[in-house]
């Protein structure tokens, strides 16, 4: 009895890795219980002992494939204790490197299983449908984690990170499918560097958490010179002040020379962005 027990654990278990596979290959609407049966070298009978339907079967081979990738990938990537940055990077090319498995083996390049199974079933079986979206919220709240993280590291609250995980998700799902439908499995690993600027958390203000900056480089700040280009764009200096009349030459002569003794280093010409310098 426990030997019998045995044998059909394993073929169940045969019948959901050959779904996985097919699925993955062919999708949903082509894949029949008949071509299960015949790669897992399980015949029919055992096939509606363990599952009453080919959407059962699906359902099944869904989680399981959801755990393998939380095992295989995620765990090396989102889950692991790199750095938040890299782990991103990291997410992309495991996935570049699956498919470029499964392209060698077969020619083709599949993409996102749940993305791509997910999109032909949301007409036709509403709990294949709803499991797929279950499983990409999963995603979607590891990269929220994630973006969270880099939030923490720049010392800026985001504006709004449920709307930022949402937009990497999308993203992360997009380059997906354009790899698929591309048939090209390296458009993942190219396009892993600007899901970095999805990620980067945008400050809830204009204002906030810029560095100090003193008022004679102060970005809103300026004096009008006389034939001057651009004369908007240059920083006053603190003590300077509105005129109805221009200054004489002697006047600016004398501005000069204090600005070069108390500011021995050019000003800034404005806030600079965040450095990429981990990307080198």
């Amino acid at each position: 009895m426990e030997a019998s027990l045995g044998r059909a654990s394993h073929a169940e278990q045969r019948l959901i890795q050959t779904a996985v596979q097919l699925l993955c290959e062919n999708g949903y609407a082509s894949v029949g219980v008949d071509a299960i049966c015949r790669r897992a070298r399980v015949n029919k009978g055992s096939f509606y002992y363990f599952f009453p339907s080919k959407a059962d079967l699906t359902l099944a081979a869904m989680r399981a494939a959801w755990s393998d990738f939380e095992r295989s990938v995620l765990e090396s990537s989102l889950l692991s204790p790199l750095p938040p940055r890299e782990r991103l990077i990291q997410l992309f090319h495991r996935v570049a490197d699956r498919n470029s498995a499964a392209f060698a083996q077969t020619g083709k390049t599949r993409g996102c299983f749940f993305g791509s199974l997910g999109n032909e079933l949301s007409g036709v079986d509403d709990r294949l449908r709803a499991e797929a979206a279950a499983i990409l919220e999963q995603l979607e709240n590891h990269f929220r984690q994630l973006i969270r993280e880099i939030s923490i590291l720049d010392n800026i609250e985001p504006a709004n990170p449920d709307e930022a995980a949402r937009a990497l998700l999308a993203y992360f799902e997009g380059a997906l499918l354009l790899a698929r439908t591309r048939n090209d499995p390296d458009l993942i690993r190219s396009l892993a560097p600007m899901a970095l600027q999805i990620a980067m958390p945008t400050p809830t203000s204009s204002t906030a958490n810029l560095p100090s900056v003193s008022p004679a480089i102060h970005p809103t700040s300026s004096i009008a010179l006389p034939n001057t280009p651009h004369a908007n764009r240059t920083p006053a200096h603190p003590s300077a002040t509105s005129s109805p009349a221009p200054p004489d030459e002697a006047s600016l002569q004398k501005s000069r020379s204090a600005t070069q003794e108390s500011e021995p280093h050019p000003p800034a010409p404005g806030i600079l962005a965040p450095s990429l310098d981990f990307l080198d």
